[in-house]
């Protein structure tokens, strides 16, 4: 992913999740749901910490906590972990200069990068990230 911005900052929540636990699944079916298309819904039920799609059409589905759309879950319901990440402030000096920055989140977890490009267009690149997650609504 490639972006380019100005005089603005920007705020990005990435995620990456692990293959087992409640968590996973949780923030599966919410990553499933915000991109499903159209006529097509993912839920989430924490009682038995499933996601099953279209549930509407499982009439005795029981679930006692109720189901919740999957869209309409956030990270912290979903019990991710928030850990600390790398923001970058552009500037004219860095405008001719390549940063590479490489690190890894835990699994199950999430953060949040500020990318500040008040002075100076910064290029910004997110490679080999299957599991990344773009939070910001407007982006």
């Amino acid at each position: 992913m490639f972006s380019n911005f100005r005089a603005h900052a920007f705020v990005a929540a990435l995620l990456l999740t692990s293959e087992v636990g409640s968590t996973q699944t949780c923030l599966s079916c919410r990553r499933q749901d915000i991109n499903a298309g159209f006529l097509v819904s993912y839920s989430y039920c924490k009682q038995t910490n499933e996601c099953i799609q279209d549930v509407w059409n499982y009439i005795n589905r029981p679930c006692e906590s109720g189901w919740d759309r999957g869209k309409d879950l956030t990270l912290e319901a979903c019990n991710a972990t928030a850990v600390a990440c790398i923001d970058f402030e552009s500037s004219p000096d860095k405008a001719t200069q390549y940063l590479n920055r490489t690190w890894t989140l835990p699994a199950e977890s999430y953060c949040v990068i500020k990318i500040d490009a008040t002075e100076e267009i910064a290029r910004v690149i997110f490679d080999n990230t299957s599991f990344l997650g773009v939070e910001e609504p407007l982006y």
